[in-house]
This record gives C-alpha cells, sequence and structure tokens, in this order.
C-alpha cells in the first residue's frame, strides 16, 4: 500500500501550498497519513478512521502535521442519551 501512496505524496509535495481534496477508504489513509507525517506507512496502524470523517494534512513551518484527523459531524457524534437508547432497543 506505501507504494501506491507514495506518487501521490509525491504530487502533493511538489505542487507547494494549495488545497487538494481526496477521497477513498480508511485503511489507505491511514497508510498514507503515517507516510505523510515521515513516520512509515506502518505508523497508520496506530491511527483510527471513522466513516465519512474529514482529515486535514497539512504542513508547518515547512513540516508535515495532521490538522486534524478522524472529524465526523456533530450530529452523528453519539451522545450519552442517544447510547444509552440503543442499549435499551437491543
Amino acid at each position: 500500500m506505501a507504494r501506491r501512496v507514495e506518487p501521490l505524496l509525491d504530487d502533493l509535495r511538489a505542487g507547494g501550498e494549495r488545497r487538494v481534496v481526496l477521497f477513498g477508504h480508511g485503511h489507505c489513509f491511514r497508510v498514507l497519513a503515517g507516510s505523510w507525517l515521515e513516520l512509515g506507512a506502518m505508523a497508520g496502524r496506530a491511527l483510527t478512521l471513522s466513516t465519512a470523517s474529514l482529515s486535514v494534512m497539512a504542513t508547518e513551518h515547512g513540516r508535515p502535521v495532521i490538522a486534524h484527523w478522524n472529524t465526523v459531524p456533530l450530529e452523528r457524534s453519539p451522545t450519552p442519551e442517544s447510547t444509552r437508547d440503543a442499549t435499551r432497543r437491543r
């Protein structure tokens, strides 16, 4: 998987300051994030990623960073009440 994301990272890094939107699968994005951070693809194992979440990779002082990770819309975030209700229905 790392070999597949490296050309993408090369393109992103060569493109300078610009915004790019990517859609894909969680496993691929975890590998991408680990590689983006220069920690290696295997570092992505430590990152969880929910369905339809938003993550933002960026740079700060010329270094790759994760600005946001696994952000989910508020209406999808579980509340104690909704979790309790779901448990009662089981």
